[in-house]
């Protein structure tokens, strides 16, 4: 599984399943214990270490991957502070929250799923109930649990073992980009792709709490 450049998604209804099964191809690690976060200088990561794999994009994909890694040196770039830069609404699955231990950040347990439209409502009784959560607070959690380095940097571009930051050049014998909805195959430098692959929504939240129990959505 060396020398592979894997792609995924960050995303609210994110597959920890699929990104970390990518993890697994590093096969079993060193105990490492380093985990600190590194100021935007970026001066703590020595260009010259050969990390077991750089993940690009610190959250829930890339989180995820990171916490299957934990006898791993990986470094983790973001170029946001971890949990700082919500790209989208935040609900999951009650199981995926108990899976990554982030129960401490969820807001609202929800049993029904409520669905407007065209003038109707029709509620269905959820098997298994959905939540929605604080991000920065889920993103944290997630974070305690590995032992990734982290890196506050802008990925410029991403090869199969190396990637460019703003902060300097890192290799590395596994790379995931887990960058997210917003990535653009030009935005870092490779040659696949084009905005005709990709598909765009809508999202936002709105600071309204209902007395009609239930997640609800318009259309």
């Amino acid at each position: 599984m060396d020398y592979r450049l894997y792609f995924g998604a960050g995303s609210e209804a994110f597959g920890l399943g699929i990104l970390s099964g990518y993890a697994q191809g590093l096969g079993p690690g060193r105990r490492i214990r380093h985990k600190h976060q590194i100021s935007p200088g970026g001066t703590e990561v020595p260009d010259t270490v050969v990390h077991d794999a750089i993940v690009v994009g610190g959250s829930f994909a890339g989180l995820a991957v990171a916490m299957q890694l934990p006898d791993h040196r990986v470094l983790l770039i973001d170029q946001y502070p971890i949990g700082s830069h919500q790209m989208s609404a935040c609900g999951t699955p009650l199981a995926t929250a108990k899976a990554v231990n982030a129960e401490e950040a969820i807001l609202d347990v929800h049993r029904q799923l409520v669905l407007h439209a065209g003038g109707s409502t029709v509620r269905f009784t959820l098997r298994d109930p959905y939540v929605t959560f604080d991000y920065a607070a889920f993103c944290k959690a997630m974070l305690a649990q590995t032992d990734a380095v982290v890196l506050q940097a802008r990925a410029t571009r991403m090869e199969a073992h190396r990637v460019q930051t703003t902060q300097g050049t890192f290799t590395a014998r596994f790379v995931v980009n887990a960058s997210g909805w917003r990535f653009r195959y030009q935005d870092v430098g490779t040659t696949s792709g084009n905005d005709q692959d990709f598909g765009y929504g809508l999202e936002t939240e709105l600071p309204v709490r209902w007395r009609d129990p239930g997640l609800h959505f318009f259309f």
